[in-house]
């Protein structure tokens, strides 16, 4: 059965999100950002959208853009068609590097709109990538140009917003209440160690091969990548139970693995 079109009206508004094939990770470093940001630049002054907000996470992309002549299939098969090429000729893998069709949803009115926004800036606080009085400060996405913290790229219609939210002051206030509401002081966030072993954890699979869901399999492979991976977690002070909850195996597993690791080093 064919899928079914999208609707996709001229001036329509649009909240995407684009993700890593397994929820893999997609950018490895910054100029892995920087690619997709430049990329992502060209292409809409090219076929002429607006963008309100964007934030990039290790494995999955938030865009709010709104449409003016030229379609969303698009704007979105040269930006991801064209990174996915790029990844995967840096990397030396093949096959796709997208978890399927974009996702998109329509704003449907102001009050949308502004809950939209929120969740787009705020959505690195949202998944304890930095706390939220580092958000102005985050390079990967548009709240520091919102707030003043940087200048603002061409492709950022930070006037339009600003604009936007001017005639709706209770409306500004919202949006205000959800950025903070996402700030996760209060629960327990990974040490930057372990964040960095979760960027680790994806370079290693990629760089041997293998998806994470293979990890807790009998392959030779997948047992040299929990040494490794165990090595370097007990490096970095992370704990078995810890190590075991990112890797999706068991806490036994993990143990065994950096048995071996010690006797493989002979440390």
């Amino acid at each position: 059965m064919p899928r079914p079109l999208r609707f996709d009206p001229p001036g329509a508004l649009h909240h995407l999100m684009i993700r890593g094939v397994e929820k893999r990770t997609i950018f490895l470093d910054d100029d892995d950002r920087w690619d997709f940001l430049e990329r992502l630049a060209r292409l809409l002054a090219e076929l002429g959208f607006v963008c309100l907000a964007w934030a990039f996470l290790p494995n999955h992309v938030h865009l709010l853009v709104r449409r003016q002549d030229r379609g969303l299939p698009q704007l979105m098969a040269r930006l991801t068609g064209g990174y996915a090429q790029y990844f995967n000729r840096k990397y030396t893998r093949v096959g796709h590097l997208f978890q399927g069709r974009y996702r998109s949803r329509l704003v449907e009115d102001d009050a949308d709109l502004g809950g939209v926004l929120a969740y787009v800036l705020a959505n690195p606080v949202r998944h304890r990538l930095i706390r939220l009085d580092e958000l102005p400060a985050f390079p990967w996405s548009m709240y520091g140009a919102f707030c003043g913290a940087r200048p603002a790229y061409g492709f950022e219609a930070i006037s339009s917003v600003r604009g936007w939210l001017e005639g709706r002051p209770g409306l500004e206030v919202a949006l205000r209440s959800q950025l903070a509401a996402g700030d996760p002081r209060d629960a327990a966030l990974e040490p930057p160690e372990g964040r960095a072993l979760a960027v680790w954890i994806e370079e290693t699979c990629l760089r041997h091969g293998l998806s994470r869901a293979t990890l807790g399999s009998r392959q030779r492979a997948a047992a040299s990548v929990r040494e490794e991976l165990g090595w370097r977690a007990r490096e970095a002070g992370i704990s078995n139970r810890a190590l075991a909850r990112m890797l999706g195996i068991s806490e036994g597993a993990v143990r065994l693995a950096r048995r071996r690791a010690l006797v493989r080093t002979g440390v």
